[in-house]
C-alpha cells in the first residue's frame, strides 16, 4: 500500500500558492485530488469488509503514510498533516 502524489508542480502552483484556502483545506484538496489516498481507502473497505479490526489496522497505516508523504513533499503543510493524522488515528 504505497501512497503516491501526482502532479506535484501543479499542486504547488494552484493550491499552495493560493491565498484563498486555509492550510487545512489545502491539505484536504491535495490529499483528495493529487494522491491515491481515496482509491486505497476504498480498496481497504472492499478487501476487509468482514474484518473490521484488520481494516482499522491497515487504515491507520494508510493514514500515517499519507500524512508523512504529504508533509515530506509539501513541508509547508506539516502542521495541517499532523492535525489530520491525530484526528484520524485517535
Amino acid at each position: 500500500m504505497q501512497i503516491q502524489i501526482q502532479n506535484i508542480q501543479k499542486a504547488k502552483d494552484t493550491i499552495l500558492n493560493s491565498s484563498f484556502y486555509p492550510m487545512d483545506e489545502k491539505f484536504d484538496i491535495i490529499r483528495h485530488k493529487f494522491t491515491n489516498y481515496d482509491k486505497l481507502a476504498s480498496k481497504l473497505e472492499i478487501d476487509f469488509k468482514n474484518n473490521r479490526m484488520e481494516r482499522t489496522r491497515h487504515y491507520k497505516v494508510l493514514v500515517t503514510n499519507t500524512a508523512l508523504e504529504i508533509a515530506k513533499v509539501f513541508p509547508i503543510l506539516f502542521e495541517a498533516s499532523k492535525r489530520w493524522y491525530v484526528k484520524k488515528v485517535k
